[in-house]
Protein backbone atom coordinates (compact mmCIF):
# COMPACT_ATOMS: atom_id res chain seq x y z
CA UNK A 1 0.00 0.00 0.00
CA UNK A 2 1.79 3.68 -0.96
CA UNK A 3 1.77 6.23 1.93
CA UNK A 4 0.30 9.33 0.61
CA UNK A 5 1.62 12.57 1.77
CA UNK A 6 -0.29 15.18 2.68
CA UNK A 7 -0.28 17.68 -0.10
CA UNK A 8 -1.72 14.54 -2.36
CA UNK A 9 -4.65 13.71 0.21
CA UNK A 10 -5.55 18.08 -0.42
CA UNK A 11 -4.84 17.92 -4.04
CA UNK A 12 -7.57 15.23 -4.27
CA UNK A 13 -10.02 16.63 -2.01
CA UNK A 14 -9.34 20.06 -3.80
CA UNK A 15 -9.90 18.59 -7.50
CA UNK A 16 -12.95 16.83 -6.16
CA UNK A 17 -14.17 19.96 -4.85
CA UNK A 18 -13.62 21.69 -8.26
CA UNK A 19 -15.55 19.09 -10.10
CA UNK A 20 -18.47 19.37 -7.38
CA UNK A 21 -18.09 23.42 -8.30
CA UNK A 22 -18.55 22.37 -11.98
CA UNK A 23 -21.43 20.36 -11.37
CA UNK A 24 -23.36 22.49 -9.30
CA UNK A 25 -23.32 25.39 -12.02
CA UNK A 26 -24.17 22.83 -15.19
CA UNK A 27 -26.84 21.52 -12.67
CA UNK A 28 -28.41 25.09 -12.07
CA UNK A 29 -28.87 26.22 -15.66
CA UNK A 30 -30.90 22.43 -16.14
CA UNK A 31 -32.51 21.84 -12.65
CA UNK A 32 -35.29 23.22 -12.00
CA UNK A 33 -36.49 21.39 -8.67
CA UNK A 34 -33.76 22.61 -6.12
CA UNK A 35 -35.70 19.71 -3.46
CA UNK A 36 -34.07 17.08 -5.80
CA UNK A 37 -31.77 15.31 -3.78
CA UNK A 38 -28.79 15.28 -6.52
CA UNK A 39 -28.80 18.76 -5.81
CA UNK A 40 -29.32 19.46 -2.81
CA UNK A 41 -25.86 16.93 -1.84
CA UNK A 42 -24.29 18.50 -4.16
CA UNK A 43 -25.49 22.70 -3.11
CA UNK A 44 -24.68 21.55 0.46
CA UNK A 45 -20.97 20.09 -0.05
CA UNK A 46 -20.39 23.24 -1.90
CA UNK A 47 -22.17 26.35 0.00
CA UNK A 48 -19.55 26.79 2.32
CA UNK A 49 -16.89 27.33 -0.22
CA UNK A 50 -19.11 29.27 -2.19
CA UNK A 51 -20.92 31.74 -0.37
CA UNK A 52 -17.35 33.95 1.07
CA UNK A 53 -16.71 34.39 -2.63
CA UNK A 54 -20.72 35.41 -2.89
CA UNK A 55 -19.96 38.19 -0.26
CA UNK A 56 -17.29 39.17 -1.96
CA UNK A 57 -18.71 39.93 -5.42
CA UNK A 58 -21.31 43.31 -6.18
CA UNK A 59 -24.45 41.72 -7.23
CA UNK A 60 -25.58 41.62 -10.71
CA UNK A 61 -28.87 42.47 -12.19
CA UNK A 62 -28.91 39.64 -14.68
CA UNK A 63 -28.98 37.42 -11.91
CA UNK A 64 -26.00 35.69 -13.01
CA UNK A 65 -23.13 34.32 -9.94
CA UNK A 66 -20.21 34.34 -10.38
CA UNK A 67 -18.79 33.31 -7.29
CA UNK A 68 -18.27 29.57 -8.88
CA UNK A 69 -16.01 30.66 -11.04
CA UNK A 70 -14.10 32.49 -8.96
CA UNK A 71 -13.93 29.97 -6.36
CA UNK A 72 -12.67 27.45 -9.10
CA UNK A 73 -10.09 29.84 -10.14
CA UNK A 74 -8.73 30.61 -6.52
CA UNK A 75 -8.97 26.48 -5.93
CA UNK A 76 -6.63 25.95 -9.08
CA UNK A 77 -4.13 28.49 -8.27
CA UNK A 78 -3.95 27.25 -4.97
CA UNK A 79 -3.57 23.50 -6.24
CA UNK A 80 -0.51 25.04 -8.95
CA UNK A 81 0.86 27.04 -5.69
CA UNK A 82 0.80 23.41 -3.45
CA UNK A 83 2.45 21.45 -6.61
CA UNK A 84 5.10 23.69 -6.96
CA UNK A 85 6.07 23.37 -3.04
Amino acid sequence: MVLQTFGDILLQLLYYLQILILMRAFLSFMIRDFSNPIYSIIHTMTEPFLSPFRRMLPSTSMGIDFSPILCYLFIWILRMIILSV
